[in-house]
């Protein structure tokens, strides 16, 4: 097996994780008569605040893992990669060696680099793990190449928070298929400049383009959804270029206030709806305390606060995911959904409560304004205002 190495980005459940995989494990991983699956944590000492190591523990990291390597090899274990998470460093070997042998390996890395190792041995003769866990999927191979072409944008100097034209491609063999892209890419306001046969080949190209930045999580945005889309209709996404861009970084353009188009929906409801939710219904529910003739002890007051917390975290939790949500994606098939119709649609909906029972549509906009507010904060690109 000739070691292949590769790193990448991953959003998981438990944050953003950078997987090292050996793609040369690839090779020999159906046929690979090491059935037991070796996983090594280690907390890390000095993660920052992404749960990802700091240039202070790149050296004992490094130590560890080759220590790791060198004893587990010499036991003919294979290497199959690493995933970092949340403040937690897994390592992933196959061996078909006495699992004490492996644990007095380990025990005495730990005890050399002052880590607490922990380890778990499992059954995996399909290689399950390797698979599932560390091999790139699609949308990760596409996150691959965009972090190469962004590894050589960077070398020419490239400043990645300048917005600029980004243009993709994508192919299709039939003409049909290339329009309902087309038709796909008008609607999520890319710009088609392009749609033809090819002039040495009978498939279509389409040749579309947005403005952005080069970060990552901006353009493997455009490029993952891309690539989903081109398959999804037959055909193939191509890639992407740019030019090259060394001046100093503009601000970023707002969103468009009607035609915005909000991503991640479950999620920002559901810290709105904490944030807005538990402050703003404890400050009503401590209000109506205060104004009450009824003097509370201070034991009264903790039992009182809570529950406002959790009644406007119920609220507007269940007012987003039934109202405001639907009402979104409606809106978003249409072209139209801008962060003026969030503040609208809660406008709207406090103003229905105001007229059957004024508290309540005070109430509501209490709630639902500081929450649209939230909302909009991380349901569009980052770094806008509204």
């Amino acid at each position: 097996m000739q070691d292949k190495w590769n790193v990448y980005p991953r959003f998981t459940d438990e944050g953003q994780a950078w997987v090292l995989v050996n793609l040369g494990y690839e090779e020999i991983a159906r046929t690979d008569a090491r059935d037991s699956l070796l996983a090594v944590k280690l907390e890390l000492q000095r993660a920052n605040a992404h749960g990802l190591p700091t240039s202070e523990e790149f050296a004992a990291l490094d130590n560890i893992e080759e220590a790791l390597l060198q004893g587990l090899e010499a036991q003919n274990a294979a290497y199959a990669g690493r995933i970092t998470v949340n403040s937690q460093r897994y390592f992933f070997y196959y061996m078909n060696c006495d699992e004490e042998i492996a644990a007095a390996i380990i025990r005495n890395v730990g005890r050399q680099f002052g880590y607490i190792l922990e380890f778990d041995v499992s059954a995996d003769p399909e290689k399950q793990s390797y698979w599932r866990d560390l091999y790139p999927s699609e949308d990760d191979w596409q996150v691959i190449q965009d972090l190469e072409v962004l590894q050589t944008l960077a070398k020419s100097g490239d400043q990645p928070d300048i917005q600029r034209e980004v243009t993709h491609w994508a192919h299709f063999p039939t003409q049909a298929q290339a329009q309902q892209f087309v038709d796909w890419a008008v609607a999520e306001h890319y710009v088609v400049s392009c749609c033809a046969r090819e002039e040495d080949g009978d498939r279509f190209q389409v040749t579309f383009s947005h403005n952005g930045s080069m970060r990552l999580d901006d353009i493997s945005f455009h490029t993952t959804l891309s690539n989903r889309k081109a398959h999804e209709f037959g055909g193939e996404y191509d890639g992407w270029e740019t030019s090259v861009e060394t001046g100093a970084p503009s601000a970023p353009a707002k969103t468009p206030l009607y035609t915005g188009r909000p991503t991640h929906m479950i999620g920002s409801v559901a810290i709105a709806s904490l944030a807005a939710g538990g402050i703003g219904g404890a400050a009503l529910f401590g209000a109506v305390g205060i104004a009450s003739p009824v003097a509370f002890s201070l034991g009264d007051w903790f039992p009182k606060l809570a529950e406002g917390a959790l009644m406007g975290i119920f609220i507007l939790f269940g007012m987003g995911i039934f109202v405001l949500t639907p009402l979104l994606l409606i809106l978003r098939f249409f072209g139209y959904a801008g962060p003026f119709f969030v503040y609208a649609i809660s406008l709207f909906v406090s103003v229905l409560f105001m007229l059957d029972e004024p508290i309540l549509g005070v109430v509501g906009l209490t709630l639902s304004l500081p929450a649209a507010y939230i909302f909009c904060r991380y349901a569009y690109s980052r770094g806008q205002t509204y």
